[in-house]
């Protein structure tokens, strides 16, 4: 949903954005660094914002380490390296075989075969290539052509409209009649429509799809684009309706409606709420804004960043909204309630730091924010603890209230602070350790309101036309001399453990044990922890009541041999201390009294996480961290 303010914005609109597919790479060539002469245009310097670019003090693109389509790396000069991650493909691979930056730059272009030999302007770097005609009419529409797919759509009427071109950006004015106007702009994977509406010109507009094969099917408030094997190719997202008012009047009371022609072209009308183009409260102009996606770098849990706004209005609370362009953070209306935002990154997990052998400097999220509302509110950034989601989910008591421990915020007002950067380096130092919680995410909320509708404020989500992204700052890890004992480890990592006492292999216990073992032999550390209960061994491990001992926890103790491992080691764990902890902070203790058995020392100097800091997280960190198995490797070396 967009809600902005459009007298305070260049242009109104109706932000209909056609996304197509590219064909897809899993790896970039060894390129010259600093004058890479395949690169004519820098897509960094469109999407990235200046200014953090300018904090992240980047030096050099580094071309031949962007291993996918949707990342950009550059070099620093302090010597770390910036990954910038979108949910779209950023570049291409040309007719050369060379892999390039998109650009959205329109060209003027005449007699082009591709478009029929029809004289247009079209974008010129990019395989994803959108013609928009000198004048637009029911024969002449605009078209894409994209993967040996064309596709072009016309508006339905007897106007012929001559362009005129502002920037980049194609304007056809009365395209629907007086009073109207079509603006259009071409995307990194296809292009944006923008309906005005100055004045009431009737509730239906329609058009003609001219859809080479796919398939149109209305599905509930939207309509899906499939392929015919029956693959989702793109959806077009519920109408949303807005007016001009200092805080926007909106309708959700629109729908679509389909007809069709022949196999490869429909009829597709917008029926917009007569009642409130009709209404004395509603200031023209008006925008109606659905929007069409297609999932460029995948879908589900394919996406490199997946998000979803969820609103606890009673009207939609059943209702899913992953599909929708922007995401309302606090009051919208009546019907939808409030609304928040939920936002995690697969695509982390795929990047080449993403292991024990880097460790991350500086972690952030960014958002263009659009709302066009003067008011000042700070939106607030929560890692998620609810129950699991994907951008299918719709509105729970546990999903709305699901956030945990406040992380950061960023306060917006347009028209000076409209793009924010969070910074979300602890979590992002957590998530390279802690599946589980990586798989949550995070949440956005509004601080400041989320009854007063002045306060809302409008972010883009992944299926916008200005998406966000996530930026990573990392560097090649290095041994900290604090964080290994001297002495009293273990000479393997191949340990069987003596289990003594029947609290060890009470009920109570055993499963907390089990569990501690496998963290680490799960892990990349290498080890083969097992354990014991008739034979011998000269490493134990106890669970004790111990009431006179109030001041630990666990304890790790050894015997140690002339070359400095242990000839015999103890792992006690206190039953007194630890009698009203949680099961996870119980293993905590005892993964962390292991860690000890394998050259860990405590509180080593870092800021990264890590199972020996005495003030860890003891609920969450129950598991060897990625600082603790790179240093266990090493002493193992």
């Amino acid at each position: 949903m967009i809600l902005k303010n459009a007298s305070k914005v260049m242009s109104v609109i109706l932000a209909s954005v056609f996304v197509f597919s590219s064909v897809s790479i899993t790896s970039v060539g060894a390129q010259e660094e600093s004058n890479n002469t395949n690169h004519a245009y820098n897509v960094a310097e469109e999407l990235v914002d200046e200014n953090l670019m300018k904090s992240n003090h980047n030096l050099t693109r580094l071309y031949s380490k962007e291993t996918s389509l949707d990342t950009i790396i550059y070099s620093n000069s302090d010597g770390t390296e910036t990954v910038y991650m979108f949910d779209e493909p950023v570049k291409y691979t040309d007719a050369a075989g060379n892999v390039v930056d998109k650009s959205n730059i329109l060209y003027e272009v005449k007699d082009d075969p591709c478009n029929g030999g029809i004289s247009a302007y079209a974008n010129k770097f990019n395989n994803i290539r959108t013609y928009f005609p000198e004048t637009l009419t029911t024969d002449n529409g605009v078209t894409l052509v994209a993967n040996g797919e064309t596709l072009e759509m016309t508006p339905n009427n007897s106007f012929q409209s001559k362009s005129s071109r502002r920037n980049n950006t194609v304007i056809y004015s009365n395209a629907f009649g007086n009073n109207t106007s079509l603006q259009y702009s071409p995307e990194l994977n296809g292009f944006k429509e923008e309906l005005v509406l100055d004045a009431y010109s009737g509730n239906q507009f329609s058009y003609t799809l001219e859809t080479n094969g796919l398939i149109p099917v209305i599905d509930g408030q939207s309509v899906k684009l499939l392929t015919k094997t029956d693959e989702e190719f793109a959806v077009i997202n519920p109408i949303f309706v807005y007016d001009s008012s200092d805080d926007p009047n909106i309708t959700l009371n629109n729908k679509y409606e389909l007809r069709y022609i022949t196999d490869d072209k429909y009829e597709l009308t917008t029926v917009i709420d007569d009642s409130f183009l009709l209404s004395e409260t509603t200031i023209y102009p008006v925008v109606v804004d659905p929007t069409v996606t297609v999932y460029a770098s995948g879908s589900g849990t394919a996406k490199t960043i997946i998000d979803t706004p969820i609103y606890n209005g009673s009207a939609v609370s059943g209702q899913t909204a992953g599909v929708n362009p922007t995401s309302v953070l606090g009051y919208v209306d009546s019907a939808y309630g409030s609304g928040r935002l939920l936002i995690r990154f697969p695509g982390l997990a795929n990047q080449t730091f993403w292991n024990y052998n880097y460790t991350i400097v500086d972690a952030s999220v960014t958002f263009r924010e659009v709302s066009g509302l003067y008011d000042t509110s700070s939106i607030g950034v929560y890692e998620y603890t609810g129950e699991s989601w994907n951008e299918y989910s719709t509105y729970s008591a546990s999903r709305w209230n699901g956030y945990g421990t406040f992380q950061t915020s960023q306060s917006f007002s347009y028209p000076n602070q409209i793009v924010g950067t969070f910074n979300i380096t602890n979590m992002a130092k957590i998530w390279q350790s802690s599946p589980e919680r990586f798989n949550r995410g995070l949440m956005f909320k509004n601080l400041d309101s989320e009854t007063n509708i002045s306060k809302r404020k409008i972010f883009y989500t992944t299926e916008g036309s200005i998406k966000p992204y996530i930026t990573v700052t990392y560097n090649t890890r290095t041994v900290e001399p604090s964080a290994l004992k001297p002495t009293g480890g273990n000479i393997s990592r191949n340990v069987t453990l003596k289990m003594e006492g029947a609290l060890t292999t009470s009920s109570e216990w055993l499963p907390i044990l089990n569990n501690s073992r496998d963290a680490w032999n799960n892990s990349p550390a290498g080890t083969s922890i097992s354990y014991t209960t008739s034979g011998s061994s000269p490493y134990t491990i106890k669970v004790e009541s111990m009431p006179s001992e109030v001041t630990w926890l666990g304890q790790y103790s050894w015997a140690t041999a002339p070359e400095g491992h242990a000839l015999q080691s103890w792992i006690t764990i206190n039953a007194t201390t630890l009698s009203d902890a949680s099961n996870n902070a119980r293993q905590s203790t005892v993964v962390h009294e292991m860690g000890h058995m394998l050259w860990l020392k405590d509180n080593p100097t870092t800021s990264d996480p890590t199972l020996m800091r005495y003030d860890r997280d003891r609920e969450n960190t129950i598991r060897p961290q990625a600082f603790d198995v790179f240093h266990v490797l090493y002493h193992y070396s």
